[in-house]
């Protein structure tokens, strides 16, 4: 037998948005997920200060390492990396620093291949209010909504929006669900808007969609080649009105069917519109775009996700396994499109 060459892979975890946490979870279990005969493994944290930890070879990120490790500044941690010839980076960043492009760009300034979009893609995507506005331009149906900003009437504002309470609140730039509220009068939107003005200079208000809530994933498999979508999957919270923070990262706390209990027609239809949103968005590797179907039969997009958890009970892996893709056959595939992208 010949000697297999291993691609020397980091994992990029942490970051400093609000969405730390759950960046380390989605991280380990890329770390865990990745075929130790075809990869060098490294875990890269970066931490809430902006600083990097970077771990030896095949060492597993578990918190007892992570505290002995000491931080570095980016620039000495990433000439560690050039000099360890790094072949590529799976990011399982989520949020500000990590999910909007900057990371991205950080890379592409190195030349080190990164999975997942690109910078133009993860910076719009990431932006709720300017996703909103290409939704709208390629006549994609989005739930009616108003950008609010600190300076304006808010009374005055909501007694000419095109919709009333109940209301949800979300800040633009934000994910995991961080932040959105629904609100049920003035007085409510007012106490969360006094939360949020200390996120973001502008929050988007959208009308409440009462009804249920699925999500498509959707991968490129080569680069070149057509986006695919995967099966579609049902969201049922069990004890919130929406697939809200608690929801998303309580076990037992949301039931996820894959394939959704559609019709093939329906399924169809947010498939295709998941693929749309992909390739509109310019998102490369995998993408998760979220849906609501309202009591009467509306579907309406909410929003697409260019770095969707990872761990061992989020989306993609679940929708991967419904098709019979392991997980690390699913980073084979994204790890693959990175370095053929970089060519």
């Amino acid at each position: 037998m010949g000697i297999v060459n291993k691609h020397n892979i980091a994992v990029l975890m942490g970051g400093w948005s609000h969405e730390h946490g759950i960046s380390i979870k989605s991280g380990k279990a890329v770390f865990d997920n990745l075929d130790n005969s075809k990869y060098c493994r490294r875990a890269v944290i970066i931490t809430p200060e902006s600083k990097v930890k970077i771990l030896p070879p095949e060492t597993k990120p578990d918190d007892e390492i992570l505290q002995k490790i000491e931080t570095k500044t980016f620039i000495s941690a990433f000439s560690e990396l050039e000099k360890w010839n790094i072949d590529a980076t799976v990011l399982a960043l989520h949020g500000r620093g990590g999910e909007d492009g900057i990371i991205q760009g950080f890379l592409e300034t190195l030349k080190i291949p990164y999975t997942h979009s690109g910078v133009l893609s993860s910076a719009i995507s990431m932006h709720k209010i300017i996703t909103r506005q290409i939704y709208k331009c390629n006549n994609i149906k989005i739930p009616a909504g108003i950008v609010l900003q600190k300076s304006d009437d808010l009374e005055q504002l909501i007694q000419n929006a095109e919709f009333g309470f109940p209301m949800i609140v979300k800040p633009p730039q934000l994910g995991s669900s961080f932040g959105i509220k629904i609100v049920e009068n003035i007085e409510q939107l007012e106490n969360s808007l006094k939360e949020l003005w200390n996120i973001d200079k502008q929050i988007l208000v959208e009308k409440y969609i009462k009804g249920n809530e699925f999500t498509c994933v959707v991968i490129n498999k080569k680069f070149g080649e057509k986006a695919e979508p995967m099966p579609v999957t049902e969201i049922v919270p069990v004890n919130s009105e929406f697939f809200d923070y608690e929801a998303k990262y309580t076990v037992g706390a949301t039931e996820e069917i894959t394939p959704a209990r559609i019709d093939a027609l329906l399924a169809k239809e947010i498939q295709n519109i998941a693929v749309k949103c992909h390739e509109i968005l310019l998102c490369e590797g995998v993408s998760r775009t979220d849906f609501m179907l309202s009591n009467n039969g509306n579907l309406f997009v909410l929003e697409t996700n260019t770095i969707p958890g990872m761990t061992e009970t989020s989306f993609v892996p679940q929708v991967a396994r419904a098709v019979g893709m392991s997980f690390g056959e699913l980073l084979d595939i994204m790890i693959n499109y990175a370095m053929e992208k970089s060519l």
